[in-house]
């Protein structure tokens, strides 16, 4: 065989690599992989040549120089010991093997080898000769998603599989690796392609399959036709939260089953079957992979929480309509509409059609990324489930209006303005917003940009922080309704400084008066004036007639005044005033942990804001660890502490615990015990006081990171120049102060024994408030433990003590086994094995546990298997009885700064 050359070479630059890779190895240790990716593209055959195409990323903008593109090849997958080195353009490269013989097989795989040592390999594939003809035919009767497309064949095998590939792309590389529909006759031939997007552009090509080898027709592409959605006779008001359309995507009436889509496919022609090729790996609804949303901007794909609501509030019959089996769903209003069984296809194979229906949703699961959300049924089963990203499913469009039924009552409760004294707002993004005068309800809440042949319809919803002229922050009052028709107001009013500026404080004033909703109109008119923002209500000449309210839910509401003009000296508009529910300003209002950093003279940080708890989710919980990270620098602390604002005020009984401390990413030593905590000041704050020079931690021996033997100004110990890191845990209302059980467990190698012998033994945690410690008394439990019903003579699989509750609170907590007697016998034993250990939140004083960190080292003895694969101590032993004396010692660790 004669070898032809096409052209010549692409480099990169020299000495980047020393090492060599085969296949998959992609490794450079000098500048990292420049090679991203090699692909073994199609083939292009004659009877007597083969044009081997390939493709490579990463090289584009490298110098030439050093790398050789090409294609192994032979006559077997195995030994492809034939090399064509090929010509490069861009990122595509082909070689051209002439000499051949008709119906000759070949294996051929791409390569680029860079510096003549580090090779990367593409997949192998392979090829037969032929002088078999494909030629691809102009596409006929284009409608909105279908067109007719095939070819023509000549000279073919009578085995041989003919077809079309088609793609979004007009790269030939990408068509022919593209969606394949087989054909059902050879010579000239055609399919209906389905299922398509509206006014989208496809390029198509005819392929003959030879078994070995294919061979692919010219390039061609046509368009499909514009729709125009129907915002009303193309959906079904079923009695829900949201419109659903009479058909699926890619179809224009119900008897048609439409296009199959996966997770961000907005062609319906996607066939790769790798997640990577199929982006975000978030929620689509709404964005630009959102097929339906991009196509027909009236409408969008599904949520998972909208087909949730489909299932539960529809009744569903599985039936057939026009020849198609599906589910019919109908409405709590009585409306129905039916969703076909159009199966599922995962590359180029549906499977199940007619018997299961698959259907998309926009949502991720959030868990596990790589699938989207699912809902499939079949006759006699339906379920929410999960699907590859990359599996194509049935769509069935929703309307970008919703539906929303006004509840009046949602109203009565009592309202604040969404903004705080630290300028947060938490559900909007400001205080205020600023609508069209045509808006209403129907454009706001559901999103009916034409509701009434609305023109004026517009939004702008300025933040507080860039538009502070809105008002100033702080806590304007609230508004209360009550179901009798009763209204309270609690007003603000701002007063500032002789500046004109300056918030000097805000007064109150108390108003009762009565309001009516017209539930129709979805208005509200109160007897006195509206809770605002500041100057706002003055820009209007009536603030309680007929105000609109746009939106209202649960936890927000949204009810607008008309701006006048001549008020204003601006143009009419609405101002929304935006509130939320003291329920969303206790969850959201964070609690803020501030972080103080000063040096002797005063200078450094006083109250860096470097996390927030929120109240909400701490009550839920009980406890929430967290942790933050400071950067800046600091040398010779003078003042060092944490305080959680307002956190005794919102829970009395809290405790903070100190997990970790790090400076510029070191692990700190610190005695727990030494430092301080509480609402040091009385002001309702929790503060953790690691040192102040002037408070009790600067005294002789008593800071945290030091053994310092006179009072200190600073506290040189601790210094950072990068950052300063803290991890705790906050514990809202538990009591910490207070006694615990202490409790023996022994069992035997039959698993017989005490899982928990108390006999009244506790201890007890004390608080002094006073100096702001928390501190354990040197308490010494003496057990005597004996069960003449079990036989412990064999030994132990696990001896300790256990105090519930305490790790999960103290997880330095340190205790000490002072004397052991079995049988009346004092044992000897290596006080260093016996271990303080832990089943969070449970604290253990450890003296052996065939499952702990006493197995491979424990006081008594050398463990012995016994059965069912646990280990046994036979030191442990007893016939009668068991006597032990502990002492515990400190709620923190033992820390030597020597």
């Amino acid at each position: 065989m004669k070898t032809k050359i096409l052209a010549g070479v692409m480099a990169l630059a020299l000495g980047f690599f020393a090492v060599s890779c085969d296949d998959d190895d992609d490794y450079s240790p000098a500048s990292g992989t420049l090679v991203q990716s090699v692909t073994t593209g199609s083939s292009d055959v004659t009877a007597n040549s083969a044009t081997l195409n390939g493709v490579v990323e990463g090289l584009q903008s490298q110098s030439s120089s050093a790398f050789v593109v090409g294609f192994y090849y032979g006559t077997s997958e195995e030994a492809l010991a034939n090399n064509a080195v090929a010509v490069i353009d861009g990122n595509k490269f082909t070689a051209t093997i002439d000499g051949l013989t008709k119906n000759t097989k070949l294996y051929y795989q791409a390569y680029v080898t860079l510096q003549k040592t580090v090779t990367y390999k593409g997949e192998v594939k392979s090829l037969v000769t032929t002088d078999a003809k494909v030629s691809t035919a102009d596409a006929s009767d284009v409608k909105i998603n279908s067109a007719v497309i095939g070819g023509n064949v000549v000279d073919y095998p009578a085995t041989s599989v003919c077809g079309v590939v088609i793609s979004a792309s007009k790269d030939e590389e990408a068509v022919r690796a593209g969606l394949r529909v087989n054909a059902s006759d050879l010579g000239a031939f055609s399919v209906e392609m389905k299922g398509l997007v509206p006014a989208a552009t496809y390029y198509y090509a005819a392929f003959l399959d030879l078994g070995a080898g294919v061979v692919y027709g010219d390039v061609k592409e046509f368009t499909t036709k514009e729709f125009s959605m129907d915002a009303d006779a193309d959906f079904v008001d079923l009695g829900l939260s949201t419109k659903w359309c009479k058909f699926n995507f890619g179809a224009t009436e119900a008897s048609e089953v439409g296009g199959l889509f996966a997770f961000g496919d907005t062609t319906g022609v996607c066939s790769s079957t790798s997640v990577k090729d199929y982006e975000p790996a978030a929620d689509i609804y709404r964005t630009q992979y959102d097929v339906v949303f991009k196509s027909l901007a009236k409408a969008t794909i599904p949520t998972a929480d909208e087909f949730e609501e489909l299932f539960e509030k529809c009744d569903v019959e599985w039936t057939e309509e026009n020849g198609l089996s599906g589910y019919k769903f109908t409405g709590p209003n009585g409306n129905s509409i039916f969703l076909p069984a159009a199966g599922s296809r995962t590359g180029n194979t549906v499977s199940d059609e007619g018997v299961k229906g698959c259907y998309l949703t926009g949502s991720v699961n959030p868990s596990a990324p790589d699938f989207a959300i699912s809902y499939e049924f079949s006759n006699g089963q339906n379920n929410k489930t999960t699907s590859p990203r990359f599996q194509a499913l049935s769509v069935r469009p929703v309307s970008v209006a919703k539906n929303i039924p006004f509840d009046k009552s949602l109203l009565c409760k009592t309202w604040v303005l969404d903004l705080n004294d630290d300028g947060d707002s938490f559900r909007f993004d400001g205080p205020l917003s600023y609508y069209g005068t045509d808006d209403c309800w129907a454009t706001v809440t559901n999103n009916e940009t034409s509701y009434m042949g609305a023109v004026n319809s517009w939004n702008w919803s300025p933040k507080w922080s860039e538009n502070t002229w809105i008002g100033p922050k702080g806590d304007w009052g609230y508004m209360s309704f009550s179901e009798d028709g009763k209204v309270t107001i609690h007003r603000a009013k701002p007063v500032y400084e002789s500046d004109g500026k300056t918030l000097k404080e805000f007064q109150y004033t108390d108003e009762d008066g009565t309001y009516e909703v017209d539930e129709v109109n979805k208005t509200i008119t109160l007897s006195i004036d509206i809770l605002g923002v500041g100057k706002f209500n003055t820009l209007t000449l009536d603030a309680k007639t007929k105000l609109k309210i746009l939106s209202l839910t649960e936890e927000t509401a949204q009810i607008a005044i008309l701006r006048d003009p001549t008020l204003s000296g601006e143009g009419a508009a609405l101002l929304s005033y935006n509130y939320i529910t003291e329920k969303v300003v206790k969850a959201e209002s964070a609690i803020k942990v501030k972080f103080t950093s000063a040096n002797g003279s005063g200078d450094g940080n006083w109250g860096a804001v470097v996390d927030r708890i929120y109240p909400l989710a701490l009550q839920e919980k009980g406890s929430i660890s967290s942790s933050f990270k400071y950067e800046g620098a600091m040398s010779d602390a003078g003042v060092f502490l944490i305080d959680f604002a307002g956190l005794v005020n919102s829970f009395p009984n809290s405790f903070v615990s100190i997990n970790g401390i790090k400076a510029d990413g070191k692990a700190v030593k610190y005695d727990g015990g030494k430092i301080l905590y509480g609402d040091i000041e009385d002001k309702g704050n929790y503060r953790i006081e690691f040192f102040n020079m002037n408070g009790a931690t600067c005294e002789p021996g008593c800071s945290p990171f030091s053994n310092n033997t006179s009072k200190l100004s600073s506290e040189p110990a601790i210094s950072f120049s990068q950052s300063f890191e803290v991890s705790y845990t906050v514990f809202a209302d538990v009591n910490v102060a207070r006694k615990y059980d202490v409790n023996l467990i022994t069992v035997n190698p039959d698993w017989k024994g005490t899982w928990g012998y108390n006999a009244g033994q506790q201890i007890e945690v004390k608080y002094d408030a006073v100096a702001h410690k928390y501190y354990i008394e040197p308490t010494t439990l003496t057990f005597s433990y004996s069960d003449t019903t079990v036989n412990c003579s064999a030994g132990s699989i696990m001896t300790f003590l256990e105090v519930p509750d305490l790790y999960g609170y103290f997880p330095g907590a340190h205790a000490t086994l002072d004397k052991f007697v079995l049988d009346g016998k004092e044992v000897t034993f290596d006080a260093s094995k016996v271990i303080d250990s832990n089943e969070d939140p449970k604290y253990r004083l450890e003296l052996w546990n065939c499952y702990g960190a006493t197995k491979d080292n424990c006081a008594f003895g050398t463990a012995v298997a016994g059965n069912d694969g646990v280990y046994v101590i036979k030191e442990l032993g007893f016939k009668e009885k068991m006597e032990l004396t502990a002492t515990f010692r400190s709620l923190f660790p033992e820390v030597s700064f020597e």
